[in-house]
């Protein structure tokens, strides 16, 4: 805390700061909730599926904000760097920080696996999900507007920041976490017959998601595949949490399209397209809202509209 706030000052940042991982941890476990029955209510999948999916969402680990318990890796291993003063230079210094890692590395490869390093800032404007720690992380940097405002109506909040948590959860069943179980091992966990419907969904959002295209290069569905399963969830997810609190979902759904707001040179679109396991931000607003049949409801879409989806075209998987 900055020793230029007086007491008061730094007394109401420390309540603001309770307030928000309050909100943000409360908003959590009502999504986890709404997981949990849509998990139950599945009619693709086995009990026995489904009893190990519903473990796997008990035990995830929430993170919110920073995480209190975790290590830096420089607390792990010896790292020196020269400053600018002494004529050290940035390359230097961080081939010397890479050097350090991958010798922290071959010297602790015969040691227990551990799941408390710390891979990013909380000031880092982040939020993800580790199959390995079976956690979602859900960074202090990323808690500011338009993804969160204390001060923003509960549907700007649900469609910025639900939608976040809600993606990152569903990365736990995505195509890389349903190969992860509850406790973070690589183990299958799923009936080979339901593995087989999985792969079956998985398909089609594939192929829904080769239609689309931006300046002129299609979107490679198989290598956005798990982030577009996410995204798929997560807004499925928030339209039921936004329905059950009677949220207005129009607002809901434009504070979606408006966290994803982007503005990129062409050739940084075009490579993003040809590599990057996101899709465009463009198409992870109309692809998503367009899967959505509430959308259709909300927004009065009809056939012959841009973003017109028949109902068979429309993946769903969680």
């Amino acid at each position: 805390m900055s020793c230029f706030l007086n007491l008061a000052e730094c007394m109401q940042q420390n309540m603001s700061v309770k307030k928000i991982k309050t909100n943000i941890r409360n908003m959590i476990i009502e999504i986890q909730n709404i997981y949990r029955q849509r998990l139950n209510n599945l009619s693709w999948m086995s009990a026995e599926t489904k009893a190990a999916a519903l473990n796997k969402l008990d035990k995830m680990k929430v993170i919110v904000g920073y995480d209190e318990t975790g290590v830096w890796p420089q607390d792990l291993y010896e790292f020196y760097y020269t400053p600018k003063n002494e004529g050290g230079i940035f390359i230097n210094n961080i081939l010397s920080a890479k050097k350090a890692n991958t010798d922290y590395s071959f010297k602790s490869k015969n040691e227990p696996v551990r799941n408390d390093i710390l891979v990013e800032g909380p000031q880092t404007v982040n939020a993800f999900y580790s199959p390995t720690n079976n956690s979602i992380m859900i960074l202090a940097g990323i808690l500011q507007s338009p993804i969160y405002s204390i001060d923003a109506s509960p549907e700007e909040n649900a469609g910025g920041i639900g939608t976040i948590i809600a993606h990152e959860i569903t990365h736990a069943f995505d195509n890389n976490g349903a190969k992860f179980d509850a406790d973070g091992n690589f183990a299958n966990w799923w009936q080979e017959s339901d593995f087989q419907k999985f792969n079956e969904l998985t398909e089609k959002v594939i192929n829904y998601y080769n239609t689309y295209e931006i300046k002129g290069y299609h979107i490679n569905g198989t290598l956005t595949l798990s982030e577009n399963i996410a995204d798929l969830g997560a807004v499925s997810c928030i339209t039921e949490y936004a329905l059950n609190k009677e949220y207005d979902l129009s607002k809901v759904y434009t504070a979606y399209g408006k966290i994803w707001a982007t503005k990129k040179t062409d050739a940084s679109e075009i490579s993003a397209i040809l590599n990057d396991t996101h899709s465009p931000a463009k198409i992870r607003v109309n692809a998503v809202l367009s899967a959505m049949d509430k959308f259709y409801e909300v927004f009065d879409i009809q056939p012959g509209n841009g973003m017109y989806k028949a109902p068979e075209e429309r993946p769903s998987i969680w």
